[in-house]
């Protein structure tokens, strides 16, 4: 099962969760309002009827709960992402070309077949190690292979969550490239200049 993450996007404006691909409704509004001195409500998009009939519509498509509100100190409105389309247009019809970039975009599929080959990679650390050193590597290890192909890809101090979904497929790609190294039982070194070639191949 995929652990929830809030993946953001360009800005604090498009924030959403890789659980369901719902986006954070109260994020893009609360941007919108400050960067305009607007005081728009979301209150005010639910209660339309244009909404309302949308809603039921996504309803009879399948999509149970297209709106979501959490209750709570940190609750926020997540919505469904043809939902959220139509609030974003609401909001501003510039919004609505980005949304659907971000809908159609597969950053999301991209984070999780990172997480996977991660995993792959670990599973091939640990079966290597096991077997040269007779026992479990430290964590450590993990967290340093894990950020030596961070750095191939990215300068920065950008969480996974953050990053693009071209540089998804880069980590991806030199996570699958590392395993297969580490399983040949090749030195740090020899890894690293090989990592390095892989690295310049833009996937």
């Amino acid at each position: 099962m995929k652990t929830n993450q809030l993946m953001i996007r360009d800005n604090k404006a498009f924030i959403q969760r890789t659980r369901d691909s719902y986006f954070n409704a109260n994020a893009l509004l609360n941007s919108w309002n400050e960067d305009n001195h607007k005081t728009l409500q979301l209150g005010n998009y639910k209660k339309t009827n244009q909404t309302k009939d949308f809603i039921e519509q996504l309803k009879t498509e399948g999509i149970d709960n297209p709106i979501i509100s959490e209750r709570g100190k940190n609750g926020s409105t997540w919505m469904h992402p043809k939902l959220f389309i139509d609030f974003a247009m609401w909001v501003s019809i510039e919004f609505k070309s980005k949304v659907i970039d971000y809908v159609l975009d597969g950053l999301i599929q991209n984070r999780h077949d990172a997480g996977d080959y991660y995993n792959e990679m670990c599973a091939t650390i640990l079966t290597v190690y096991a077997d040269i050193y007779h026992k479990k590597p430290p964590a450590h290890i993990y967290i340093t292979e894990a950020n030596m192909i961070k750095s191939l890809v990215i300068n920065t101090n950008k969480s996974r969550n953050e990053m693009t979904e071209q540089e998804l497929r880069q980590i991806t790609y030199l996570q699958k490239v590392n395993a297969n190294l580490i399983s040949k039982k090749l030195s740090k070194e020899i890894r690293i200049k090989k990592l390095k070639e892989a690295a310049e191949i833009k996937i």
